[in-house]
């Protein structure tokens, strides 16, 4: 099966519920998953949370994913 590298723009409790449940469900792991973040405050807990690497850049992230979700709240997306 292939491993698609997955993006997720936002780290949020949306975000989140999705990846741990990609992760928990054996579908993909950590190394395939990237997310982003708007604030440089709370990274590295974020990280440790979910397990994943965060980012702050989002066309970084989007160069990189074969799949993007976009997990923000409709007023964040510009």
């Amino acid at each position: 099966m292939k491993k698609y590298n997955i993006g997720f723009i936002g780290s949020g409790k949306m975000a989140g519920a999705i990846i741990k449940g990609l992760l928990k469900s054996g579908f993909t792991t950590s190394e395939f998953i990237l997310a982003t973040q708007a604030e440089k405050e709370g990274v590295a807990e974020k990280k440790a949370s979910l397990g994943v690497e965060i980012i702050l850049d989002n066309k970084f992230l989007v160069q990189k994913s074969d799949v993007i979700f976009i997990a923000t709240k409709p007023n964040q997306v510009v």
